[in-house]
């Protein structure tokens, strides 16, 4: 109960930050209508009788980009916050003075994210809601419990890819270049903006390799075809191994790095 209550004052401080820039939010808002016009005009475009790829998700351009703008959001949030927030309590030089609490290490990794993670499903249900009322987004068919579990599979999973980039932030004291050009990766060959079946074979075989694929084409049946765990137990086993794999692996790379630090004095920027 007590570790419960230090992640809450975290989100605590966090929404006191975000909520006094409050032009901040309107601005997000603005952001989300019209990247949503943007895709929305552009899928006017596509010939409905004739959606190239298109046809294993319903065959509508729209609601398939839409949720890969949605999955995009947490693919952020969880390859950048851990390391982007840890350096900038490096930076401040308060990192030092956190890890001398009575505070966990683990505690204080969730703490620093948890606001992130709590605000992207709030620019999540806005996306989903802004397209339902402005756009005529169609998600009658969603299988809610399947939608939820494979959302949560993938943000643990990509999560454990943000954990691990933590170290080279903070040793090397420069900007993430893991998460940079995973993240960049992931969106071009992941499924993101169009189905991975229109890439060249070598780049379909390379996206089998990210979890973010397997996550949406899990979501997409999902949401668009009404897809229940039963059906898509193949894509959660394999979020699921994912992230048995790559957390250990970050855990143990996470903790040297704090080790390390503390052993050289480098807690603080310097």
């Amino acid at each position: 109960m007590k570790e419960l209550r230090k992640l809450w004052a975290f989100v605590v401080r966090d929404w006191r930050i975000r909520s006094s820039y409050r032009f901040g939010s309107l601005i997000t808002i603005g952001q989300i209508v019209f990247t949503l016009a943007m895709f929305f005009f552009i899928s006017r475009l596509i010939d409905p009788q004739h959606p190239t790829g298109l046809a294993p998700y319903g065959g509508a351009y729209f609601p398939f980009v839409v949720l890969g703008l949605v999955c995009s959001h947490y693919l952020s949030a969880s390859l950048s916050s851990f390391a982007g927030r840890l350096r900038e309590e490096q930076l401040q030089g308060t990192l030092e003075a956190m890890l001398a609490t009575p505070t966990g290490i683990w505690t204080m990794l969730v703490g620093n994210v948890l606001w992130e993670f709590l605000w992207s499903t709030v620019e999540v249900a806005a996306y989903l809601g802004i397209g339902v009322w402005l756009f005529g987004l169609h998600l009658g068919r969603m299988n809610l419990l399947a939608s939820v579990v494979l959302l949560v599979l993938m943000v643990v999973s990509l999560s454990s890819l943000g954990v691990l980039s933590v170290s080279g932030v903070l040793l090397f004291r420069e900007f993430d270049p893991i998460s940079w050009l995973l993240g960049g990766a992931m969106k071009l060959v992941g499924g993101v903006y169009f189905p991975t079946a229109l890439l060249p074979g070598w780049l379909e075989t390379l996206a089998k390799f990210f979890p973010l694929t397997y996550a949406l084409e899990g979501l997409r049946q999902a949401v668009l075809l009404g897809r229940s765990l039963a059906e898509l137990w193949g894509v959660c086993v394999t979020l699921g191994l994912f992230a048995l794999l790559v957390w250990p692996v970050a855990l143990v790379s996470f903790s040297w790095t704090i080790r390390r630090l503390k052993t050289t004095g480098a807690l603080s920027f310097r």
